[in-house]
């Protein structure tokens, strides 16, 4: 039966073994990977951007940001987002896109991550003042309350 000593000298030369193929492997797989893409750019783009459609994607995305609702509600939510063309706040007609003038959003309560509804750019930045002013003002009525002991 091997003493201690044995075995540590044999996994240390295993960890030791296994790092250098792995640093070997990485570099080999590095190159690999490379040509790979380069043979099959086409195809990886037009697969990711198919993907980047669907509901999976979306809703993955949509819990990143804070959404805690069911991937039921939140397909539903995606559906009423593609169909949508006006503001439900101020009926103005919006725009999909990143860079669009008045493009719309899934407007959404940061804090508790509820969906409130489909609005412009415009009236979602609006919401936002408010939410933060409204954030202020009961942090303010708080530190109120416990400096004049009321609580």
């Amino acid at each position: 039966m091997p003493n201690k000593e044995q075995y540590q000298k044999r996994k240390e030369y295993y960890r030791e073994y296994n790092k250098k193929k792995y640093h070997e492997n990485k570099e080999n797989n590095k190159d690999k990977n490379k040509t790979y893409y380069q043979r099959n750019k086409e195809r990886i783009k037009k697969r990711v951007n198919e993907y980047s459609k669907t509901d999976k994607y979306n809703i993955n995305n949509l819990r990143r940001m804070g959404w805690k609702h069911s991937d039921d509600y939140l397909i539903k939510i995606l559906r009423k987002f593609e169909e949508t063309d006006k503001c439900e706040l101020c009926n103005c007609l919006m725009v999909t896109g990143h860079r669009a003038g008045n493009r719309k959003v899934k407007d959404h309560h940061h804090s508790s991550g509820c969906f409130r509804n489909i609005c412009c750019n415009n009236c979602n930045m609006y919401r936002m003042v408010i939410d933060n002013k409204q954030k202020q003002v009961l942090l303010e009525l708080h530190r109120y309350f416990i400096y004049n002991n009321i609580l």
